[in-house]
């Protein structure tokens, strides 16, 4: 008998080949069983990490559940209705240093401790740069080298180098007419339209949909030298609703958080993802396009907008450095960007200014719709200002001297700064020194969310009134707004109860962070929302429709208003209804 056939008799029935459903089975279980000793391993890990920080003297939300266990507190901030009031409350719960827990048990260090942030953003910054988590979905659509997702620090000091002047004073004074004729934009096509339907009335605006399209209006015009047109009422603009399919890293629908810890999900051929990957397609192509003719040293093809914009003065800026050459005492080369490099800074200026601009101008706005008086001082400060009314060119500089004015936008920032939370890991074992004389040790992989919110809203630095929006609180109060080398040297003040006033770090009030990750586009972001809140309140009267128990935000880049609804009535008409808008 041949071997063959004998080795078969032997090995019986028993050998035949598993088939494929057989397969199938066996290496579900064998992935299933890996995954679960994964989670499992992972969830001891994290419980022995957060008993490490409870033995230090930390507190915060308990494990009550099986749930809380598996899934974190997401359902106790879910339940609280909104991230910045269960923030608020944990915060004046357990402390100025808090832990919660994410998924299988991950324990997060919540920090709204003002010496703590010092050390976390500006003395020992390097080692905590924002969490893997916020780079990548950031870098899904700005690209990896932009300053947002930039985390070597070699390379990041290099795009501030070369960044830093182009958002100067006087450049940023020079686009004041963009933002002005967006304004106007924003009056002729949506705002007078629907008063004229109502016989010389008023206009019901939902600011949550109409200020991000002024917003990129700006932004898109100042920045990149692109309309995007996004006000257009004759035809839907493309490349506005290229902008608006790109949050779906950001989104809280299952598929957006699932194609975020699983990449292999961002291939399948469904809408969002086609959505998405359109919308990235075409915002790059007029990125790229910008960036070609920039490079080529002028526009032969008639890709940017005639007038000043911040992309030309960065190429012009550029080209001056490539010129200047390297002194002979430099001890650093010439800063430059690749055109790779420009084209995720751009689409981070997109990202990041037209959000936060769009954020602060409707919240402003509202803000002050609900408080009669306020309202009446800040169109008495504008009109004794600019009687002749609002000139983009001769008045830009006044704005800054206005202190209704820039306390609103101040008291704006505080209430709804444009990022409530800041999240960062621990790139290496670390001590935080805090503000009650603790020192809590972080491990080196721990998570950390910076509770900017929770810091603005401190009874302890604002009084009881903290949570309450009072522009009158500036009115004796000196902030400093430090930049990373002096933090430490200039205290600021803030008003208490009864006038008198108590020495704080600066870390008490910082809506665009501090250090060398301090917002770079601040300065424009408030250049702008002063001229839209100007523009305002020189032609309408606002009355609030949206109501403050209604109003509800999404947290995607920055916090972002679900409904603003606003009533503007030309000034003049709310004059003769007795509105009650004279001082």
């Amino acid at each position: 008998m041949p071997v063959l056939s004998t080795m078969k008799l032997l090995a019986g029935p028993a050998a035949a080949r598993p088939t494929p459903a057989a397969l199938a089975a066996t290496t579900a279980a064998a992935a299933v069983a890996w995954l679960l000793l994964r989670g499992g391993l992972a969830l001891l890990r994290n419980l022995r990490r957060r008993r490490a920080l409870l033995a230090e003297g930390l507190s915060g939300p308990p494990l009550a559940t099986l749930s809380d266990v598996l899934f974190g507190h997401v359902s106790a901030i879910a339940a609280a209705g909104d991230l910045v009031a269960w923030m608020t409350r944990a915060h004046r719960t357990y402390g100025a240093v808090w832990v919660s827990c994410s998924l299988l048990a991950q324990p997060v260090l919540w920090v709204a401790d003002r010496r703590a942030l010092r050390t976390i953003l500006v003395s020992h910054g390097r080692a905590f740069p924002h969490s893997d988590e916020s780079r990548a979905r950031l870098a899904r659509v700005t690209g990896p080298r932009g300053l947002l997702v930039l985390e070597d620090p070699d390379a990041h000091r290099v795009h501030r180098r070369v960044l830093n002047p182009v958002f100067n004073a006087k450049h940023l004074r020079e686009l004041v007419p963009v933002v002005d004729r967006a304004m106007g934009e924003f009056f002729t096509v949506v705002v007078d339209p629907r008063v004229a339907e109502a016989g010389g009335g008023e206009a019901i605006v939902d600011l949550a949909v109409v200020a991000p399209a002024i917003t990129l209006n700006v932004v898109g015009r100042a920045i990149l030298s692109t309309d995007f047109d996004a006000l257009n009422p004759a035809r839907a603009s493309p490349l506005y609703a290229a902008t608006k399919a790109m949050d779906l890293p950001f989104r809280s629908d299952l598929f957006a958080r699932l194609s975020n810890l699983f990449p292999l999900l961002r291939h399948l051929p469904v809408a969002a993802n086609r959505e998405f990957d359109a919308a990235q397609r075409a915002v790059t192509a007029q990125v790229d396009r910008v960036v070609a003719a920039l490079e080529q040293g002028g526009d032969t093809t008639g890709a940017l907008l005639p007038g000043p914009s911040l992309v030309k003065t960065l190429y012009a800026e550029l080209r001056a450095h490539a010129e200047a050459g390297v002194p002979e005492a430099a001890t650093e080369p010439v800063p430059r960007l690749s055109a790779a490099e420009v084209r995720d800074e751009l689409k981070t200026f997109l990202l990041a200014g037209q959000d936060t601009t769009a954020t602060v101008f409707s919240l402003a706005v509202w803000e002050v719709s609900q408080q009669p008086a306020l309202q009446s001082a800040l169109r008495a400060e504008l009109g004794a200002a600019f009687p002749n009314g609002f000139d983009p060119v001769d008045d830009a500089s006044t704005l800054a001297t206005l202190p209704v004015l820039n306390a609103v936008i101040r008291e704006t920032l505080r209430l709804h700064a444009p990022a409530p939370i800041s999240s960062r890991k621990a790139t290496e074992a670390a001590d935080l020194p805090c503000d009650s004389g603790r020192t809590v040790h972080v491990a080196r992989g721990q998570r950390l969310v910076l509770a900017i919110a929770a810091l603005h809203r401190d009874p302890a630095i604002w009084g009881n009134d903290a949570d309450e929006f009072k522009p009158a609180r500036w009115d004796r109060l000196a902030l400093f707004e430090p930049g990373a080398e002096d933090t430490e040297t200039h205290p600021g003040q803030v008003l208490l109860e009864g006038g008198v006033k108590k020495e704080v770090p600066p870390m008490a009030y910082v809506p665009f962070l501090v250090g060398a990750r301090v917002c770079i586009g601040r300065q424009f972001a408030v250049l702008a929302v002063q001229t839209m809140l100007a523009r305002v309140f020189l032609k309408y009267d606002v009355e609030p429709v949206t109501q403050r128990e209604e109003m509800k935000k999404r947290y995607a880049v920055t916090a972002i208003p679900r409904r603003v609804e606003v009533r503007l009535r030309p000034v003049e008409a709310a004059l003769q209804q007795g509105a009650g808008v004279a001082v």
